[in-house]
């Protein structure tokens, strides 16, 4: 090859490794919630059009590799920058000793499937016709709500649910939700519920499809308010080939929902104990027994 030739083939070589550590980037977003949405069916689209480009490189194709390369990168940079921004403007403080906004009533989803910041306030029928739409997210809420019962029998006044559960996930792995203990009578606690009891807690989520425990409103705000965006040991955020992203955020705000349990609650529907998961391995590896 002559000088001409060796710089291309350098600039092709370039443009693939970039264009290979924005998809990386891409799939190290945690737990996306739309595995329908713009940005992943770019990326996997991208990722099948340049799978083994390299390997078939050749004189006479070399200029045809770079342009399937910049065509590549056309259509996954804007939606990947677009996300990243979104992520920006709701990015979470450094500090969660404040408290959040507090609504009436459960918003839609943002773009990302997930509910805008805050606190929204909802009644027991309000949060089931929304999230328990379908069998196995109805399943859910009857766990959620056996516990729910339990709790409100004890005293507890205000529970709050997180997690994946309140977002637009079609199957979410358990419900995540703190309860307030102010005012409580642990005598009337079932004992699962009690992150003190831990042997008996550790059940909790394979009996109930529940996962969390006692907690005051920081910890909602630091725990069920907050969503990583990247896996933090996965992502290089020094990456050369990342720099063009800027600073990436690590996490966001999210909203959670905030359950009154002063009112009444009604009756489990076919609650099934140990039953919350879809197939057998999955429910005896959430009850410990793997």
């Amino acid at each position: 090859m002559n000088v001409i030739e060796e710089q291309t083939l350098a600039t092709v070589f370039d443009k693939h490794a970039q264009l290979q550590a924005a998809l990386e980037l891409v799939y190290d977003i945690r737990d996306p919630v739309m595995p329908n949405s713009p940005l992943l069916r770019a990326a996997s689209q991208v990722r099948n059009s340049v799978r083994g480009l390299l390997g078939r490189i050749s004189d006479d194709n070399v200029e045809q590799i770079s342009a399937s390369l910049d065509e590549g990168w056309n259509a996954l940079i804007p939606p990947l920058q677009a996300f990243i921004a979104r992520q920006r403007l709701v990015g979470a403080p450094s500090s969660v000793d404040g408290d959040c906004e507090h609504f009436q009533g459960i918003p839609q989803f943002d773009e990302d499937g997930l509910l805008s910041p805050g606190m929204h306030h909802a009644s027991w029928d309000e949060f089931v016709a929304r999230f328990g739409h379908t069998d196995r997210r109805f399943r859910q809420s009857q766990g959620l709500l056996a516990a729910l019962i339990n709790l409100q029998e004890a005293g507890c006044k205000q529970a709050h649910v997180g997690g994946s559960f309140v977002t637009a996930k079609e199957d979410p792995t358990d419900v995540d939700y703190v309860f307030a203990p102010e005012g409580l009578d642990l005598s009337k606690l079932e004992p699962m519920l009690d992150r003190a009891n831990y042997l008996a807690h550790r059940q909790a989520r394979g009996h109930f499809g529940i996962d969390g425990g006692a907690g005051d409103l920081q910890y909602v705000r630091s725990h069920l308010q907050r969503r990583t965006i990247f896996e933090c040991d996965m992502v290089t955020l020094d990456d050369p080939q990342l720099a063009f992203l800027g600073s990436l955020p690590r996490s966001r705000l999210v909203g959670s929902i905030a359950l009154d349990l002063t009112q009444p609650l009604p009756p489990t529907t076919n609650f099934s104990p140990f039953g919350m998961w879809d197939d057998v391995a999955t429910r005896m590896q959430f009850c410990g027994r793997f």
